[in-house]
């Protein structure tokens, strides 16, 4: 039993009713975001409701204010006497619509201590396959982080199985895409590759974070299409999202499409990366 909460109600979870027939139930029609807590404190919260927000307009689902959602989430918090750990935001559609033409909707918070990475998982570096099924870059709905999320947990299932640490999606074109839970990055000299919305990914709250920083840093950074020969090329390769911040990639698996494999043993840009980004992280809470 854990306490959650709807709609600014803190309740049991048993407790919580859902409609089989609401559109979140019953189409996945909805939103979440997922925040990392640090010292009780969510990080980057502005700019996680931004985009909930934004992309409830998108699909015309009825929202509520940054200021509430976050003294409903710091209650919650307050509430599990969580320090450092998780926090997921759920924003669900119903299936009726108010007079401005906005579907009614919930929203749910859920909290969490458990924190999913350690200090050894970023020493040892992350382990990557490829899918063998596509990400389709001219989806409507992929430039949202919706909680129709069955592809993507069909592919951490898949990496499971192969004892990788995250899988990556190649698009319908055959570029690279995004791993099923992170964006991915290519370190290529002072430059740093990374693909492009149009490839068909999730443009990640860490990933405009690390754009920024590099920016600032004076390294160049190359929004575009990727394939899998410039992985041969990259001295360094990274993936990112709010909860691993930045992850060093070690090794890339052979797959049945042509790409023999890669190891990274270079992590100089990636090391100062990661360094910055903390600081970002200490420096907003």
């Amino acid at each position: 039993m854990s306490l959650v909460c709807v709609n600014g109600s803190i309740i049991e979870d048993y407790k919580v009713h859902i409609s089989p027939l609401c559109l979140g139930t019953a189409y996945g029609y909805g939103l979440f975001e997922t925040l990392l807590i640090l010292r009780g404190k969510p990080v980057f919260f502005d700019e996680h409701i931004k985009r909930l927000n934004d992309s409830a307009e998108f699909f015309n689902i009825k929202v509520f204010s940054k200021e509430t959602i976050l003294e409903w989430l710091m209650n919650l918090i307050n509430v599990h006497k969580v320090c450092n750990g998780r926090a997921r935001i759920m924003l669900t559609a119903t299936d009726k619509a108010l007079n401005n033409d906005k579907l009614s909707s919930k929203l749910f918070i859920t909290v969490s201590s458990c924190v999913p990475y350690a200090e050894e998982n970023y020493a040892r570096g992350a382990r990557l396959g490829f899918l063998s099924f596509t990400r389709n870059s001219n989806s409507i709905i992929i430039k949202h982080k919706t909680i129709n999320y069955l592809e993507n947990i069909m592919g951490q299932q898949h990496a499971r199985m192969n004892n990788w640490d995250e899988a990556l999606f190649l698009n319908s074109e055959g570029f690279i895409a995004e791993g099923t839970k992170s964006n991915i990055f290519l370190v290529v000299g002072n430059k740093l590759i990374t693909p492009d919305v149009e490839s068909g990914i999730l443009p990640g709250i860490t990933r405009a974070k690390i754009i920024e920083i590099a920016t600032r840093e004076r390294l160049t950074v190359l929004e575009k299409k990727v394939n899998t020969e410039e992985l041969a090329s990259a001295e360094e390769c990274f993936i990112c999202n709010s909860l691993m911040g930045i992850m060093p990639v070690s090794f890339i698996m052979k797959s049945d499409y042509g790409f023999g494999g890669r190891k990274f043993t270079k992590r100089d840009v990636v090391t100062f990366l990661r360094s910055k980004y903390l600081h970002e992280i200490n420096n907003s809470i």
